[in-house]
C-alpha cells in the first residue's frame, strides 16, 4: 500500500516538478548566435542547387536531407537540392585539411570580368558570384567528413558560428570548433534556430549576436520523474519507519 501512495502522489507532483525544471530552465541549452552583420542580399535563392564531384555524392545527399529536415521543421523559407548541372555551389573534396576552422571553407569567387572592388557593398548579390566553391577535407573518417560537410553547408546558406553553447544536447553544427574525436552528427535546433532568424528577422537588417537559452523538455521531463519519484517514496518510506517505531514504543 505504501508504495501504490507513493506512486500516486509521485503522479500528482509530476506537472508540478515539470513545470519548475521548464521555467528555470535548469536543465535547458544556451548559446550565442553571431548573425552577419550584413542583410540578406536580395537576390538570395529559395533553393540552393548543389553539385558534387566524384566521391562525394553520396555525402552531399546525407547532408542536404539533414538540412532540408531542420529547415523544414522550423519553417525556414530556403531549402537545398542535389543536381547534376545548374548548380549554384559545388563541393570539392581536397585530401588535406585546411588551416583554421573544421578543415574546408566556402569559397565565393566572382565572375570573370566583374570587378567588385567598383561595386557599392549593398549591391552585391549572387549575381556577383560564379560557382560557389565548398571545399571539404576528404578524410576516410566518414563521421569527421560528414561533420565537415554539414558545417560548410551552413556557412553557404550565409550562417556564422554558435559560440558558447552549454546544454545536454549535441552540440551545434555551426560551433566554431569542432572536436575530431567526438565530430557532431546532425543540424541541431539551435542551428535550425539561427537558419530561421536569418532568413526572416533579419533578412532585410543587419543583426549582432543573440543569447539564447531554451528549456530541454525530454530532460527536464525525465528530471522531474527521478525527483518526484525519489521523494515521494523517501517521504511515505519515512512515515512507515515513524509509525513501525511507534508502535514498538506503544508495545513495550
Amino acid at each position: 500500500m505504501e508504495l501504490e501512495k507513493a506512486l500516486i502522489i509521485s503522479f500528482m507532483a509530476y506537472p508540478f516538478a515539470y513545470a519548475v525544471f521548464m521555467i528555470t530552465g535548469v536543465f535547458g541549452e544556451e548559446a550565442y548566435l553571431e548573425m552577419p552583420g550584413y542583410p540578406l542580399p536580395s537576390d538570395t535563392p529559395n533553393l540552393f542547387r548543389i553539385c558534387a564531384e566524384p566521391g562525394m555524392n553520396e555525402d552531399v545527399l546525407w547532408a542536404v536531407e539533414q538540412w532540408n529536415k531542420a529547415l523544414t521543421k522550423h519553417e525556414v523559407p530556403v531549402k537545398m537540392q542535389v543536381v547534376s548541372t545548374d548548380c549554384i555551389a559545388r563541393v570539392k573534396p581536397i585530401e588535406e585539411p585546411m588551416m583554421g576552422e573544421f578543415g574546408g571553407t566556402v569559397v565565393f569567387s566572382p565572375k570573370e570580368g566583374i570587378n567588385t572592388s567598383k561595386i557599392p557593398p549593398e549591391s552585391i548579390g549572387f549575381w556577383v558570384f560564379g560557382e560557389i566553391q565548398v571545399v571539404v577535407w576528404n578524410t576516410e573518417n566518414v563521421s569527421l567528413r560528414r561533420a565537415i560537410l554539414l558545417h560548410e553547408l551552413g556557412h553557404l546558406l550565409l550562417l556564422n558560428h554558435i559560440r558558447n553553447y552549454k546544454g545536454f544536447g549535441p552540440k551545434p553544427i555551426m560551433s566554431p570548433e569542432l572536436d575530431i574525436r567526438n565530430p557532431p552528427q546532425s543540424v541541431t535546433d539551435f542551428d535550425a534556430y539561427m537558419a530561421w532568424l536569418r532568413y526572416s528577422f533579419c533578412r532585410d537588417k543587419a543583426c549582432g549576436t543573440f543569447y539564447v537559452k531554451n528549456p530541454n523538455p525530454p530532460a527536464a521531463s525525465i528530471a522531474a520523474i527521478i525527483t518526484t519519484t525519489f521523494t515521494t517514496t523517501s517521504l511515505v518510506m519515512m512515515g512507515r519507519k515513524n509509525h513501525v517505531g511507534n508502535y514498538g514504543e506503544g508495545k513495550d
